[in-house]
Formats: C-alpha cells, structure tokens, sequence
C-alpha cells in the first residue's frame, strides 16, 4: 500500500505540525498509521465500518504532452468504452466542448 510513502513524508516535516487524515476505508493498517501520527485525534465516520476498498478498479496514470492530451484521452475512451473520470485543476480548466465527457458503458442506461 501506501504505507512507506506516508511515512517518509511524515518523517520530513515538522513535528508542530497540523495533520488530517481521511479514509475511503479503515483497515487495520490505516488506524496503527493514524495512531502513530497522530495525537489524541478524533474519529468521524460516515456510512458503515466494514465498507471495504473495491479491488476491481483499476487506475491508470498516462503522462502525456499537452498537445497531445485530447487525442490520447479519445483513444483511451474509445478503445475501453468505459465510464472514466478526469480530474483537472479546476472547473474554469474545464472545457466540455473540447473532450469527452462520458462514454456510456455496455448495459448502462
């Protein structure tokens, strides 16, 4: 997991520092990672305990020039035909007119 990048980070800043920890899910190693970095902290749960991560989704990271960023995102999406989500830098970056938005997957209304 992530575990030896968190700690390497936490290694490297300040000891009077402010940290806030969110969570998808609580496994066993994210609670001993809260306890080790963090003092007295507070625990806030929405939904259920036992949710737990789906490990059927797959991420995929393409570093790609940014003259080349809209050919490859259709390529991406045409060749799986699946719902993706793209993530920029804020909505004003946004432009729907430029790219695809959704490509609908098989079966989905």
């Amino acid at each position: 997991g992530f575990e030896p990048q968190i700690r390497k980070i936490m290694s490297q800043i300040r000891p009077d520092r402010q940290v806030l920890m969110w969570s998808a899910t609580w496994p066993r190693e994210v609670q001993k990672l809260a306890e080790d970095f963090l003092e007295s902290y507070i625990q806030i749960n929405v939904g259920s305990l036992t949710l737990s991560a789906n490990h059927n989704i797959q991420q995929v990271v393409k570093c790609v020039r940014n003259t080349r960023k809209t050919t490859n995102c259709l390529v991406c999406f045409t060749n799986n035909f699946i719902i993706k989500i793209r993530f920029v830098n804020s909505q004003s970056s946004f432009s729907g007119t430029s790219s695809v938005q959704i490509i609908p997957s098989p079966g989905l209304i």
